[in-house]
């Protein structure tokens, strides 16, 4: 099936969720009639994921898409968890609803062997979700305990699929409830999140760039749309220059009362750079962080930051660059190094 194919069908299938749901908003809207009754009207139980197919439809990068399904979770479930795949191994990234010490001290350190337990093996290599009660579960059931203290009633296990192939997993349990009557919500958060995921990693290879000698003219000082991981502050701000000029970086500028549109192959290099540091960062989070205090991020990820900055170069292979801008070194300067050129140490590109 053809990445166009699939992303159609996915638009089709978050908008019929969408309109069910709204369906079901103004049914329980009707049948609710006492002024007791209209906070519940205002959010039904489908709100959360209405919510979450608009926050997952905005994201623009894993990071933000997998921040919104966390917090999508919570909404439904006392206690989340998500887990990252690296090979054969599961490492925790991020949770909600369990205590902070654990949040911030502990739960990157997480890593399970998928082939250890029975309930991974089912989730991650059967690519199937595992609802189960928490005195059934086998050896992961003492993993678990370690980390709240204490033995929930139910557990679940949704894999978060991306091409299809089990990427992460969304763990949830009931907490210090006795029940957690959202399974099926969050199996679809979980199915939608995993959506969304892979049109983020194919939106780079599926977009084509319009022809840049005639971008789409704009109203003067008519901001342009972003989404939430837009470029560095201050790149799409509008200035004042001769009619004839050209902005630094392809970046918007006023000619003859009119803003012009960003040269679309400078939008797509800067989009391609975005997403692949954010993939580096989502990745080596520990290592981002050594590197950033120690001002020698390239040494600590050399090995990656090569390869990452070779597929840049390959996607951008063709386009017509008005400039000989290094975008990719920009986004590893905003996004890993906060700023601080320095932080990076130095580099062969």
């Amino acid at each position: 099936m053809s990445q166009e194919t699939l992303e159609a069908l996915f638009q089709n299938a978050r908008h019929s969720i969408g309109e069910a749901l709204e369906t079901l908003r103004a049914d329980v809207a009707r049948e609710l009639e006492t002024p007791q009754s209209k906070a519940a009207v205002e959010e039904p139980e489908g709100g959360p994921l209405v919510n979450a197919a608009r926050v997952f439809a905005a994201a623009g990068t894993q990071v933000a898409l997998l921040n919104g399904l966390a917090d999508a979770c919570a909404q439904l479930a006392p206690r989340v968890i998500l887990f990252i795949r690296k090979g054969q191994n599961l490492h925790g990234w991020a949770g909600r609803g369990f205590d902070q010490e654990f949040l911030d001290d502990q739960l990157k350190k997480v890593n399970w062997d998928i082939e250890s337990f029975a309930e991974l093996q089912i989730a991650i290599q059967q690519k199937e979700t595992l609802v189960s009660n928490f005195s059934e579960l086998g050896e992961i059931s003492k993993e678990i305990e370690r980390f709240g203290g204490y033995v929930p009633f139910k557990a679940c296990f949704y894999p978060i699929l991306v091409k299809v192939k089990a990427a992460a997993l969304l763990y949830v349990d009931s907490g210090s409830e006795t029940q957690l009557s959202q399974v099926d919500a969050l199996e679809t958060l979980a199915y939608m999140a995993g959506l969304e995921l892979t049109l983020i990693t194919s939106k780079l290879k599926t977009a084509k760039p319009k022809p840049a000698s005639s971008p789409k003219p704009k109203p003067a000082f008519t901001e342009e749309e972003t989404p939430p991981s837009a470029d560095s502050p201050g790149e799409g701000a509008r200035s004042i220059v001769p009619p004839t000029a050209i902005g630094p970086s392809g970046a918007t500028t006023v000619v003859a009362g009119a803003v012009e549109e960003e040269d679309p192959a400078v939008k797509k290099a800067k989009r391609v750079a975005r997403v692949l540091v954010s993939d580096l960062k989502l990745y080596n989070e520990e290592a981002v962080s050594a590197g950033r205090a120690n001002g020698d991020l390239y040494g600590r990820l050399k090995e990656d930051l090569d390869r990452s900055f070779q597929h840049y170069r390959e996607r951008i292979d063709g386009l017509e660059l008005k400039t000989n801008a290094n975008y990719f070194k920009e986004e590893l300067v905003r996004q890993l190094a906060d700023g601080d050129e320095s932080a990076l140490g130095p580099l062969p590109f």
